[in-house]
């Protein structure tokens, strides 16, 4: 069995939470407090696009390149590289306490039977129109706001439009810049 010791986090918030992944440990706790540390020893905390002070997080999953923290009220946190974080759109406000991943999905369980699964968009099939345009079909989770970029390269991206997903999680948007663009779709 392996020895326990003690090591010091630098905060005297309630930690809740833990993950590995990507070469980095973080923990995340009350207060929206979010920890990391590439050995386990060192513990820094990390940078956000919001104030979330008082917002409590209680569970943290990575999967995908992506590290996802879930808590109080719906918050939903991703980070890319666990050090600087932003909030995600969350369609309920009862307290998430679990995340998971698997097979290109996160899943959130919480309070009143909530159960989330997030959805990645996707693109295709693109048609060839008449005008010499494509129209190209985006699929996702219903209701889904998806920022549509373009680049000619593959490096600099410039944003296309913004697809709002019906409620079938469906939607398309038409390009007349083409040819030799290539697209992607971002969850907003």
């Amino acid at each position: 069995l392996p020895i326990w010791s003690p090591q010091t986090s630098g905060t005297l918030s309630q930690l809740d939470g833990l993950v590995y992944g990507n070469g980095r440990y973080v923990a995340i706790g009350e207060a929206g407090t979010i920890l990391t540390s590439t050995n386990g020893t060192f513990w820094a905390p990390a940078s956000t696009n919001y104030d979330y002070t008082g917002t409590d997080l209680y569970a943290v999953g990575y999967g995908n390149g992506l590290f996802v923290a879930v808590g109080e009220d719906g918050w939903i946190a991703v980070s890319r590289d666990g050090s600087a974080w932003a909030w995600s759109t969350s369609t309920t406000v009862n307290t998430l306490r679990g995340i998971a991943y698997s097979n290109g999905a996160f899943a959130a369980v919480g309070d009143s039977g909530t159960l989330m699964l997030s959805v990645a968009p996707k693109l295709g099939p693109v048609t060839l129109l008449a005008n010499r345009s494509v129209q190209i079909s985006v699929a996702g989770g219903p209701g889904q706001q998806i920022q549509i970029q373009a680049s000619t390269d593959l490096l600099n991206w410039l944003v296309v439009t913004t697809v709002k997903l019906d409620l079938n999680g469906a939607g398309q948007f038409t390009d007349a810049a083409t040819p030799h663009r290539f697209f992607r779709a971002i969850t907003q």
